[in-house]
């Protein structure tokens, strides 16, 4: 694929990203994606036969980039509290630009497949990244070694549940900083008695 038309596809994912986003699947056209893009309707198809494929394109690229997000803060040198908190933002800002139109597609059961598909690649990405990152904050005696790292990491990626993220809306920072003290009173290394 050409450099002009990968820049296309680029363009095409990101305005599609949006309308799903502002009204999900079922009140998304491919006319409004189009006007976004700054594009005719017949060139979406050139690069994406259906909707459903688009959309399914959409959640592939937002996969991968979050990926990539995620990846350079859990390889990031830095304390596996702070490495919690950059996560959280993170994924804060993820569900904020995601909004309430992509996470509740309808649509028929081929576009709750592509959803739930890509939701699972990134929640079992996600559950790794964070288990080797537990694995090494338990070596270092950042947090209790006796702790399961996937209970940990589990307990983690519920933090970065919707339902906690979105729902704060007054002094996120400071709310999310008081759920990562409780969590890490709990994850201290305890003295040997």
């Amino acid at each position: 694929m050409t450099q002009a038309r990968e820049s296309r596809r680029a363009d095409i994912l990101r305005a599609a990203f949006e309308e799903f986003c502002g009204g999900g699947y079922d009140r998304t056209r491919m006319e409004h994606i189009a006007r976004r893009a700054g594009i005719g309707k017949s060139t979406i198809y050139e690069y994406f036969p259906s909707k459903t494929e688009l959309l399914t394109a959409v959640g592939e690229w937002i996969f991968e980039n979050a990926c990539k997000a995620l990846h350079e803060i859990f390889s990031k040198q830095q304390l596996f509290r702070d490495m919690v908190y950059h996560y959280l933002k993170y994924m804060n800002q993820l569900m904020i630009k995601a909004g309430a139109g992509l996470l509740s597609i309808r649509g028929g059961d081929s576009t709750f497949e592509v959803a739930y598909k890509c939701g699972e690649q990134f929640r079992d990405f996600i559950l790794k990244q964070l288990m080797d990152a537990v694995a090494k904050a338990q070596q270092k005696g950042e947090i209790a070694q006796d702790l399961q790292t996937e209970a940990v990491a589990s307990l983690i990626i519920g933090l970065s549940s919707p339902a906690i993220l979105i729902t704060v809306t007054e002094d996120w920072e400071e709310h999310i900083q008081q759920i990562i003290n409780v969590l890490f009173k709990g994850l201290q290394p305890r003295a040997s008695t």
